[in-house]
């Protein structure tokens, strides 16, 4: 995708998004980030129940915004008409759904849309994932799901949360992994050798152990404890923080779409789009840094993310990955939210970026919390 518009939903009047391969929404609470995220998402669960031509539908398994007046923008003037266009490698597509006044409380909004490319965007491809703020901490089992995992290449299909992590894990980890991503060849080139590599540059010396177990999977965690010792024994996911869980769906996704069969002649990493929230949650700055940088050399190779964020280790890794040429400005779009308090509307400023990874005259309010403390701690 290389722009997203965004017509009279929620706070949303009348939004332009041009996108990269790394793509960060930031800002304020309610700004309206995570209604970006929730466009896409209901035209995906909407195409996959083979409605789209027909409408839009507002609750599913992907997300659930409640009835037309929840989608509405409350102060459109002139139109009832929500409407979501993406233009995509020389390609438009336009969807509109129309709100009917006497009828607020509906959950599906009609509306006629040719749906015939639409097939050709990662929104609707099995390279899509989604992985939410929502997703799942530690579990004492992790489910099955053959059809999604193995024929749709989902590693989550209820609201984002990551439940199918430890079947995609298992499915995958033999694939080869695209030699760009991997930092130590002795580790091994496989997506489970991979997975380990990166999980431990975010908590170290850590082991993952998949066990298949009926209709469900465990997911266990060792650690090794140094050159000529035993590693640990196995210790059951709960028993480990929330971070590993967190960040282990973004790990796997990240790397698997940056892999392929061994039977396969070419790597393909385009036409992949992931959508993540909070990736930052529960883990450490540094961990953060490590987890962007696998990240960026993915989004190089052309994986397409979409990242909401509250964390300025997140935006400032993408920029040192910008000033080390892991990742190019061209494909690098850093968006800050705010909003028209008046009418109730989001505004987005694209911040550019110059040589060396630098933000020229970042906004007011752009991760400058830090700045403030230490004024305030000064004395000055």
């Amino acid at each position: 995708m290389d722009k997203l518009q965004i017509k009279n939903f929620k706070s949303h009047s009348n939004t332009t998004i041009d996108l990269g391969n790394m793509n960060i929404l930031t800002g304020m609470n309610g700004m309206g980030k995570s209604s970006v995220i929730q466009s896409l998402l209901l035209l995906r669960q909407t195409y996959s129940k083979g409605m789209l031509g027909y409408g839009l539908e507002l609750n599913g398994e992907l997300c659930s915004i409640g009835t037309a007046n929840d989608a509405m923008y409350r102060y459109a003037e002139d139109s009832d008409l929500i409407e979501f266009l993406i233009n995509a490698q020389h390609s438009s597509f336009h969807y509109g759904f129309r709100v009917d006044a006497s009828n607020i409380a509906k959950t599906f909004l009609e509306g006629k849309n040719e749906i015939g490319k639409d097939s050709e965007l990662s929104l609707f491809s099995n390279g899509f994932q989604y992985i939410s703020a929502f997703r799942n901490g530690p579990m004492n089992d992790y489910i099955k799901d053959s059809a999604a995992v193995e024929l749709l290449g989902q590693i989550s299909r209820i609201e984002g949360r990551g439940e199918l992590v430890a079947h995609y894990y298992d499915h995958y980890k033999t694939d080869e992994v695209h030699p760009y991503l991997i930092e130590d060849e002795q580790i091994g080139t496989s997506v489970q050798a991979q997975v380990e590599y990166w999980m431990r540059e975010i908590s170290p010396n850590i082991n993952i152990d998949i066990q298949s177990i009926g209709n469900s999977f465990k997911l266990n965690y060792s650690f090794n404890r140094g050159k000529g010792t035993v590693k640990t024994d196995p210790f059951l996911s709960t028993n480990i923080g929330f971070g590993v869980s967190y960040v282990l769906p973004i790990v796997l996704s990240a790397i698997v779409a940056c892999s392929k069969k061994k039977v396969a002649e070419h790597f393909d990493c385009k036409n992949k789009l992931i959508l993540i929230e909070n990736p930052e949650a529960h883990i450490h700055p540094n961990a953060q840094a490590n987890l962007m940088k696998l990240l960026c050399k993915a989004a190089n190779l052309g994986v397409q993310f979409i990242i909401e964020t509250h964390s300025d280790h997140i935006i400032n890794s993408i920029l040192v990955a910008n000033k080390n040429n892991l990742l190019g400005n061209d494909l690098i779009k850093i968006y800050y939210f705010t909003r028209e308090e008046n009418k109730h509307l989001t505004i987005t400023e694209q911040l550019p970026i110059e040589k060396g990874g630098r933000i020229k005259n970042p906004p007011k309010g752009f991760f400058d919390q830090i700045d403030i403390h230490m004024r305030q701690l000064m004395g000055f």
